[in-house]
């Protein structure tokens, strides 16, 4: 198969969510779920934007490259970020973002946080660089389903993580 039709095949693949500009914090978390299970390659959960990429333009066209520019990932927080910036804003590898044309500026974690509606502990665990793939996947879909959840880790077992789940039951 030629890189030019996996390209066409990954940019077909992405279309609806590249031309997105508003999302709900569900549609948000299942756009990022889809990013991150279709490009794992791109996922990196302790990273918040890859060391070579710029701009959140970047980031995008990443998704339509198959070979994309070396070190172009980004965690769960930057994926959301690139997900819903516009497209000329600038990033940089530490999480902080900024558009002089529009003057936003700000950094992935609390921008991320916002746009998913989740609290500071929620946020701090699926934004931390120790989740594995299962866990930020499992969170993401949590969101994406509307259910509600909370983590909590006893002093006891510091590394010891309780999911609870409540809301619509399936």
């Amino acid at each position: 198969m030629s890189s030019t039709t996996v390209s066409s095949k990954l940019v077909k693949g992405f279309a609806k969510i590249l031309a997105r500009k508003e999302w709900t914090p569900q549609e948000l978390a299942a756009a990022v779920a889809k990013v991150i299970r279709k490009r794992e390659d791109l996922w990196n959960q302790r990273t918040w934007f890859g060391h070579r990429t710029t701009s959140v333009a970047g980031m995008r066209d990443a998704l339509a490259d198959s070979e994309p520019a070396c070190g172009t990932t980004g965690c769960v927080a930057g994926w959301v970020a690139a997900l819903s910036l516009p497209g000329d804003t600038s990033i940089s590898s530490s999480g902080s973002f900024w558009n002089s044309g529009t003057g936003l500026n700000g950094n992935a974690m609390d921008f991320a946080k916002d746009k998913l509606a989740l609290d500071h502990g929620q946020a701090s665990w699926l934004f931390s660089g120790d989740r594995t793939l299962g866990q930020v996947l499992f969170a993401l879909d949590l969101i994406a389903a509307g259910r509600s959840w909370d983590v909590t880790s006893p002093s006891s077992h510091p590394r010891t993580v309780t999911v609870t789940l409540d809301g619509p039951q399936d």
